[in-house]
């Protein structure tokens, strides 16, 4: 517990003191001894002007705790107005405290992405998007089940430490659904469809470095996705994207999980503009993926052996 005006004389006790000893000791001295009466005064004044830039000081000392977010100390509580004013920064202090921890729990959202939203109102039904939908699964291979747990849960804190970066350097909306993560590429403005799919490629090159590099039991599986969706706020459970973008990158990875001889599965929709980025390294992998009131559409894949795309 930190005391910011430190010192004997805090809050208005001493104050109340000071001025019953110096009424009768001024009447004293202005009768018997007056040449004292003056140094008295100004010795009051002094004290008086100590604890006003005290004050200060412990004001200004405060200000730079709650500018440099400091919100792990508890002031401590003192008499008067000045109390007063602790209590209540302790109060928000705790706050601030509750908000950090459990604004850890919560799904990653970037700074832009929080900046752009900050005072903006979403419509009820929701906004528009183009969306590009990557979705990040991995298989297990057999093992010691204490040996493949541990190097699981090491690989794949690495894994979302890298996820989060990316999110954060490509403007993408982070989620969780299941065993799988599933990032969404211009969910918070409009972007055109060649730049969110090149960010999608990039981040799954630097997303399966980072696996490799940590020599996990199992192997990373990559599905792909790019339609119209809609951006929109849902109760209890914030800022999300729905469309059909979104249910096809989950539909391909069941696929993904079963074809390792695919670095990654994409739809149709995606396929048309990834061709015209680079034709040379697509395939057709004869896979067809069932849309409702539509006849199937091909799915379409990197393989596991292409070059690095796009970085």
């Amino acid at each position: 517990m930190d005391r910011l005006v430190p010192g004997p004389f805090h809050g208005h006790w001493w104050r109340i003191i000071i001025i019953l000893i110096l009424l009768p000791t001024c009447i004293v001295l202005l009768l018997f001894v007056p040449e004292l009466l003056v140094p008295l005064i100004l010795l009051a004044l002094v004290l008086l002007l100590w604890e006003r830039v005290r004050i200060i000081y412990a004001m200004h000392n405060l200000a730079a705790r709650i500018a440099a977010g400091n919100y792990n100390t508890k002031i401590e509580v003192q008499e008067g107005a000045w109390g007063a004013l602790c209590h209540a920064v302790n109060t928000l202090l705790q706050q601030q405290r509750l908000h950090q921890h459990t604004e850890s729990l919560h799904p990653f959202l970037p700074d832009e992405a929080s900046a752009r939203l900050l005072g903006t109102t979403l419509p009820a039904d929701g906004t528009p998007r183009m969306l590009t939908i990557l979705v990040v699964g991995y298989t297990r291979t057999p093992g010691p089940q204490s040996d493949v747990a541990r190097s699981h849960l090491q690989a794949l804190h690495r894994l979302s430490i890298a996820i989060q970066q990316q999110a954060e350097r490509h403007n993408a909306l982070l989620e969780r659904c299941g065993d799988l993560i599933l990032l969404a590429f211009g969910a918070f403005d409009e972007t055109p469809r060649t730049k969110t799919l090149r960010s999608a490629l990039q981040t799954m090159q630097v997303l399966r470095q980072t696996w490799d590099s940590n020599s996990p039991r199992g192997a990373l599986t990559f599905s792909l996705a790019s339609g119209d969706a809609l951006a929109v706020v849902l109760p209890g459970l914030g800022y999300t994207v729905i469309g059909s973008p979104v249910a096809h990158a989950l539909q391909l990875q069941p696929l993904a999980m079963t074809h390792p001889e695919y670095a990654l599965l994409c739809s149709e929709e995606a396929y048309m503009t990834l061709r015209r980025l680079d034709s040379t390294n697509w395939l057709s992998t004869g896979l067809r993926l069932p849309y409702p009131d539509q006849p199937p559409q091909g799915v379409y894949a990197l393989p596991a052996d292409a070059p690095g795309l796009y970085t």
